[in-house]
């Protein structure tokens, strides 16, 4: 939708707000379900358990720290495209008998493929020996990862990997 000059945008703060809560919702509570999951049927799962052991002191509270950071940047990210769709330097649509159903489905599939194919290259490249040690390292860092290391990104890496 493109605004003309004289409508207005929601206010900023509300855009901000309700992005974050958003990015926010979305990692909690998926986080938080399976971790509620996992701490349910702990000895169901043991067994497919790959390391033993169990994380170390303090680390499911970086994982949340290092993915609250992921979490900003993911909202700031959306916010700037949210507001640049609004002000017209993005095509968006609402009305999908604009185009018909064969586009929507056809869009939707290659949005699809192209997210998994630049995840896939991204993923890769910073695996890289130069990138995975300044930058991917922090997201591997734990040895007995919890759901909640799933956003523990370095910020740059939040920016690249921004969905």
């Amino acid at each position: 939708m493109h605004l003309s000059p004289a409508d207005s945008l929601p206010p900023l703060q509300s855009v901000i707000l309700a992005i974050l809560t958003i990015d926010f919702l979305r990692y909690f509570l998926a986080a938080g379900l399976i971790w509620l999951i996992v701490t349910v049927f702990r000895r169901t799962l043991a067994a497919r358990q790959i390391l033993g052991g169990t994380p170390r002191a303090g680390q499911m509270r970086r994982e949340f720290i290092n993915s609250l950071s992921t979490v900003t940047i993911f909202a700031a990210t959306g916010t700037l495209v949210f507001l640049g769709s609004m002000v017209g330097w993005f095509k968006t649509y609402d009305d999908v008998a604009l185009y018909g159903r064969g586009w929507w489905w056809a869009s939707v599939a290659l949005v699809i493929v192209a997210h998994d194919a630049y995840f896939y290259w991204t993923h890769r490249w910073l695996h890289h020996p130069r990138w995975f040690a300044s930058v991917h390292g922090r997201h591997h860092h734990s040895l007995h990862p919890t759901p909640w290391a799933a956003y523990a990104f370095h910020p740059l890496e939040a920016v690249v990997q921004f969905k």
